[in-house]
């Protein structure tokens, strides 16, 4: 029998960025992903104008009215224009147009540089996680992941706001410290006014990274008065930030989803009803994971078959971030168990609470960070992971198969019996081969 650590091998004990440079080290993929997509953005700008999708067109009426109100010297009531409770972004499309005009290709420029900011963040997560190595593919998985390049050049807010994700995971999973602290609040205060769950789900991820802080920065009872008093300012100027954010988020979003704890209910965000399920099927979390693309109808606008580049390699990855993801709650340390505990959180109330389209479109904030897991598993266990892969690619394509209607389910299972078969056989020709040959050896070797 081999040895455990082998098989399952653990994490390092100490990985810190002074030996490290994770901007450094994320330089050329942070280019690269960069340009790709202000290119994107100029591409899509010359071949179909000043081009709009579905949210994007309330985030361009609504903020040249606010931008047309401010130079006017009128400032309305933000809620009662929006009709949402996470308003910042209509404010900062309204900026945008208050300085530069009614551009909406000057939106997606912003937002396309503010989207690869997630590459570093993405390497960042990697030197956290297993080293230099993880985080050199991190960058460039994230530089080149075709739906971050999407969602990064369309000028909605799921780029910058993977970005947020990323970055708090980044920092949840460095040593902490004074700096990073106020980063990481400042970080939820801004997506508790965009995203209300992210808001939650950096909480949640800071939690065990502060409560550490805390404890190695508490002073003994042979310090002064002075070192007493300064760490008690620190601990009460982040609870009182973090308060006036928690009851203002409170405040204006909760009389939004005030709803029961009934199986169903159809409460109003913003500006429709949505329907909530507390009691999810397995069958729809499989179908909220394998199907990136379920709130797209039939006559959805043609160019979300941009989309499925990068849903097949979400698909291939998927099996081997569910073993990253296992080494990682099993050997991984408690701020990482608590980033992805996070992550598990926050795709519960997305693909599963919020039953409504639309909704399956946020998952992509956290795809980037299964994803990495994913990429551990290959350098953890890469032939389990390859299997793994494999299986789970060969699954797709046939369940692809079906709902394509290009076979019938018991034409599927033939084929997918007749290559087992065949790849049962295979590996048994072979192993008797070897067999064949070895005891050949061993008889000559008598001899």
């Amino acid at each position: 029998m081999g040895d455990a650590s082998r098989r399952w091998p653990a994490l390092p004990a100490k990985t810190t960025g002074r030996q490290v440079g994770t901007w450094r080290l994320a330089a050329v993929p942070l280019l690269a992903g960069a340009g790709l997509r202000v290119l994107v953005v100029v591409c899509v700008q010359v071949v179909h104008g000043n081009f709009v999708f579905l949210d994007d067109r309330s985030y361009d009426r609504i903020g040249w009215f606010l931008a047309q109100s401010w130079h006017q010297h009128r400032y309305p009531s933000l809620e009662t224009v929006t009709g949402t409770s996470s308003d910042l972004y209509y404010v900062f499309v309204a900026a945008v147009y208050y300085v530069s005009g009614h551009h909406w290709l000057v939106v997606k420029l912003i937002d396309a540089l503010l989207s690869a900011l997630s590459v570093p963040a993405a390497a960042s997560i990697g030197v956290g996680i297993d080293g230099r190595r993880l985080a050199s593919a991190a960058a460039w998985l994230t530089a080149l992941y075709p739906s971050a390049v999407f969602w990064g050049a369309t000028g909605l807010k799921d780029g910058p706001m993977a970005a947020m994700a990323l970055a708090m995971a980044a920092i949840a999973l460095r040593p902490l410290t004074v700096r990073r602290l106020g980063c990481a609040v400042a970080l939820i205060v801004v997506a508790f006014l965009c995203r209300p769950v992210e808001g939650v789900m950096g909480l949640a991820m800071m939690a065990v990274p502060t409560a550490a802080f805390v404890r190695s920065h508490w002073p003994s009872p042979h310090d002064t008065g002075r070192s007493w008093l300064r760490v008690l300012m620190l601990l009460a100027g982040i609870a009182s930030a973090l308060a006036a954010v928690s009851v203002l988020a409170a405040e204006r979003y909760l009389p939004r989803v005030s709803v029961s704890p009934a199986r169903h209910a159809a409460p109003t965000l913003g500006n429709g009803a949505v329907s909530i399920s507390f009691l999810p099927t397995p069958f729809a979390i499989v179908h909220a994971l394998v199907n990136p693309i379920r709130w797209f109808g039939p006559a959805a606008d043609s160019a979300y078959i941009a989309l499925v580049p990068g849903a097949v390699i979400w698909l291939l990855l998927l099996p081997a971030a569910g073993i990253g993801c296992w080494l990682l709650l099993r050997r991984g340390s408690w701020a990482c168990r608590g980033v992805l505990i996070s992550v598990f959180m926050y795709l519960y109330v997305y693909t599963c609470v919020f039953q409504s389209e639309g909704f399956s479109r946020q998952r992509y904030t956290v795809e980037i960070l299964l994803m990495i897991s994913g990429l551990y598993a290959f350098q953890c266990l890469p032939r389990i992971a390859a299997v793994a892969t494999a299986v789970g690619a060969c699954a797709i394509g046939c369940a692809q198969l079906i709902i394509t209607h290009a076979l019938r389910p018991a034409e599927v299972a033939l084929l997918a019996a007749t290559v087992g078969l065949l790849w049962l056989a295979q590996n048994r020709a072979r192993a008797a081969g070897l067999w064949r040959g070895a005891r050949r050896q061993r008889a000559g070797g008598t001899q």
